[in-house]
């Protein structure tokens, strides 16, 4: 294809990777301002691929996500100067998120030392960059990988979160910007856009919340886009058998609003578990996800749930280490809204608890990097058996 090899050749170009699910008005608002700096001749959009435990909604959504993000381009100031490509999903879950990326792009470019490369990334990816600090080093060297990076803030980002990521990732001679955020746009994220369509095509009587969507995505043909995010049918596990129901709107729900959807608690009761995959699954995707589904043990996409329903789904249930596989396996959802977590573990008598109690939690829960907060009564100790085995439910409460 020498013309399109031709058209990318020696331009400024700002590739910007992302979820996409759905693209919303903060992804806009940072597109549009990429293409109105008069040095930037190209925009790449590049929706994410499948990620560990999200492979199968990720798989299914990625066209639409594309789409989505082709509709954005259709708008001032992106109209002719930006693309959506899919480069990280077609170089594979190694090369795609390696070095290699930006030495393809710089390949497209004309090679080392040809055009200039940005890479506009959150603020939040570049304080994660600490993790992975060579491979981020490597990325950014000008004339073989980026010649800059471009950050967007991100709610609760500071100048002093800014110079320790920095410090973190250490000597990069790229250069590097940032685009201060909107305020009514530092907390809009695609986790919230799907929470408001799960409450759309549930609860019709909250309006507007769909505003942190972009309208052109919101039009009729985005629509049809939208809407292939949220079919996805869950696996409802009770004991050792598997149902399956479908589920509208299940992506950034909470367990209380899909079963409160019409017709989710009817069906849980009435399913037939013979051909049970075949008749639960939406026509969409029935024929590509039937075999997975039949072969799979558990499906990964179960209702969402909080921190704070994980920690009280463990009461009772945990008695040793062996016991946390066995609660994982019956509780997938609270499982993995404890993974990975920064957790602050506080026991005490709480009997009752003090200002002083409420004062230390809220200080945890005001911390910048984000704790979850388990608080534990102490159980009865010799001596005091009765006394807090009987006041354990109400401290608890």
């Amino acid at each position: 294809m020498p013309a399109a090899a031709a058209a990318l050749r020696d331009q400024h170009l700002v590739f910007f990777n992302g979820a996409f699910s759905p693209p919303t008005c903060a992804h806009a608002h940072i597109a549009a301002t990429i293409c109105k700096d008069p040095k930037v001749t190209a925009l790449w959009l590049d929706p994410e691929p499948a990620r560990p435990g999200k492979e199968r909604w990720q798989n299914e959504t990625m066209e639409a996500r594309i789409e989505m993000c082709e509709l954005l381009t259709e708008e001032s100031p992106l109209c002719g100067r930006a693309g959506v490509g899919s480069l990280r999903r077609d170089l594979g879950p190694e090369l795609g998120t390696s070095v290699e990326l930006f030495r393809v792009l710089r390949a497209l470019l004309g090679g080392p030392g040809r055009g200039t490369l940005t890479w506009a990334v959150g603020a939040d990816v570049f304080e994660g960059m600490k993790h992975w600090a060579s491979k981020a080093r490597a990325c950014l060297q000008p004339g073989d990988t980026c010649d800059e990076l471009l950050l967007f803030t991100r709610e609760g980002w500071t100048h002093e979160r800014l110079a320790e990521a920095t410090q973190a990732v250490g000597h990069a001679p790229c250069h590097v910007s940032v685009i201060p955020m909107p305020e009514h746009l530092l907390s809009v994220s695609s986790h919230q856009a799907r929470a408001a369509l799960v409450r759309e095509s549930s609860f019709p009587e909250y309006p507007g919340e769909l505003g942190m969507i972009p309208p052109r995505v919101a039009e009729p043909l985005g629509w049809t886009a939208l809407a292939k995010l949220r079919r996805h049918p869950i696996c409802w596990t009770g004991g050792a058998s598997k149902e399956v129901v479908p589920v509208f709107g299940l992506l950034g729900g909470s367990a209380l609003q899909v079963f409160m959807m019409p017709g989710v608690l009817g069906e849980l009761r009435t399913i037939k578990r013979q051909n049970l995959e075949r008749s639960s699954l939406p026509p969409v995707i029935r024929e590509e996800w039937l075999g997975a589904l039949q072969d799979a043990p558990l499906i990964a996409d179960t209702p969402a749930m909080s921190v704070a329903q994980a920690i009280a789904a463990t009461r009772g249930r945990l008695s040793d280490v062996a016991s946390v596989a066995a609660w994982a396996r019956e509780m997938p959802a609270a499982a993995a809204a404890l993974r990975d977590q920064h957790l602050v573990f506080f026991n005490g008598a709480f009997s009752p608890p003090t200002c002083a109690h409420a004062h230390i939690a809220e200080t945890i829960c005001k911390d910048p990097k984000g704790p979850a907060l388990w608080l534990d009564p102490e159980p009865a100790k010799p001596g005091k058996e009765r006394f807090q085995n009987e006041t354990m439910e109400a401290e608890l409460s």
